[in-house]
C-alpha cells in the first residue's frame, strides 16, 4: 500500500510540473516603468463581469510583490496588481489623402 501511494506521489508530481511548464511557456511577462501610459482595469460594481478598461493612467512606481502605484485619470493614486495594468496604446487618426495626377 505504501509503494502504491508513493508511486502515485510521484505520478502526481510529474504531472504538476509538466501542467506547470505548459502554463508558463504561453505567458508573456509585463513589464512597465515609471511614467508608463497604462489602462487599468476597474470594477464598476459589485458584478465581475462589468468592470472595464479605464484610462490612460501613469505608473508612479513599481511595488516588488507584483503591483504598481498608479495614477488615475482623476488624479488619485492606487496600488494595482499587475495582472489588472495593460499598456496604453494611443489611436492614431488617419485621414485618407487621394493625389490626383
Amino acid at each position: 500500500m505504501e509503494q502504491a501511494a508513493e508511486q502515485v506521489k510521484i505520478f502526481s508530481e510529474r504531472k504538476q510540473q509538466t501542467y506547470s511548464d505548459y502554463f508558463n511557456s504561453k505567458t508573456t511577462s509585463k513589464s512597465f516603468m515609471p511614467g508608463d501610459q497604462v489602462y487599468l482595469l476597474i470594477p464598476d460594481s459589485s458584478n465581475k463581469l462589468y468592470a472595464r478598461w479605464t484610462g490612460p493612467g501613469e505608473i508612479i512606481k513599481h511595488i516588488p510583490s507584483h503591483s504598481h502605484l498608479v495614477k488615475l485619470p482623476d488624479g488619485r493614486k492606487r496600488q494595482i496588481h499587475v495582472k489588472k495594468i495593460r499598456k496604453f496604446q494611443m489611436r492614431v487618426n488617419t485621414v485618407g489623402v487621394i493625389f490626383e495626377n
